[in-house]
């Protein structure tokens, strides 16, 4: 019965303590809150979605752009985040609201590589560097990446829900090969919810079988149609020989992957839609 008020206000640095202009140093500050009434709301039982405005400057990575807290000690805090390049906007999740800074992380760069089997020199090291750092993949264990290694239906939609944030699940799980509790069952159940993933039918999700290429098209195609993205654009696929093995139901999600290059020929003439698709390759992706 009350009013609710947002306020999104940018911060001039010059308002706040010294200890916190020497934390924020030239990053973004920018002062979130929540009336209700004349009631100053900072906690939330659940977790809200923030997005905050970052303009990458000469030589800067959208990689880079990191979030972070500004405590009550003046120290910052890095929260996880994610850079949309298109849109500008770090998107994050918090349960609080206070100071919020973005912009560029020195850290980023200062990588250990635990992988012996990920050398500098691979085609895909800035790939599984850029996905470790940014927790969208994990190792399949402590000391390997697998970069060769068969990427499961699981763990793209992981991958994805990770993009995501991790947001709350409150829907059913209606796929029996799906158990509670595993690693990957919170993010089968939002992608399902979300429409971007269906299984074979019968409650079958296919939770460990490798993804084909067009499938993982047609994957990120519903995904990237979820955020509200641009897919109008496609690609005609004629001048790939195998173009006619590419099915009907993924066609659409091919055409549209190809002209934005997240796919592209196994071969100069070859798309191979339904071979199958390496960690490796994925991160890139």
């Amino acid at each position: 019965g009350t009013t609710i008020t947002v306020s999104f206000e940018s911060v001039d640095a010059k308002t706040l303590t010294e200890e916190q202009q020497k934390a924020v140093g030239e990053n973004a500050v920018f002062d979130i809150s929540m009336l209700s009434g004349d009631k100053n709301i900072t906690e939330f039982n659940s977790k809200i979605t923030i997005s905050l405005p970052y303009t990458l400057k000469a030589g800067e990575k959208a990689e880079d752009v990191t979030v972070w807290y500004l405590n009550d000690r003046d120290e910052l805090e890095e929260i996880e985040s994610k850079y949309d390049k298109s849109s500008g906007l770090a998107t994050f999740t918090t349960t609080h609201l206070s100071y919020y800074v973005v912009g560029i992380s020195e850290k980023q760069d200062e990588w250990e590589n635990p992988f012996t089997d990920v050398k500098a020199s691979d085609w895909f090291f800035e790939a599984v560097k850029y996905v470790v750092q940014n927790e969208l993949f994990a190792g399949t264990s402590e000391t390997e990446f697998s970069p060769n290694a068969d990427m499961t239906r699981a763990m793209l939609v992981t991958v994805l829900y990770r993009m995501e944030g991790k947001p709350s699940v409150t829907a059913e799980n209606t796929f029996t090969d799906v158990p509670a509790g595993q690693w990957y069952t919170d993010a089968v159940i939002w992608a399902n919810a979300g429409g971007i993933v269906t299984g074979y039918g019968e409650g079958k999700f296919g939770t460990n079988d490798p993804i084909t290429r067009e499938q993982m098209a047609a994957i990120l195609y519903r995904y990237a149609q979820m955020k509200g993205y641009d897919i109008e654009t496609a690609a005609e696929l004629t001048e790939y020989e195998d173009a006619a093995s590419v099915s009907s139901w993924s066609e659409p999600a091919m055409k549209w992957a190809v002209s934005q290059g997240l796919i592209t020929g196994t071969g100069s003439t070859t798309l191979s839609p339904s071979g199958k698709a390496t960690r490796a390759q994925v991160a890139t992706i």
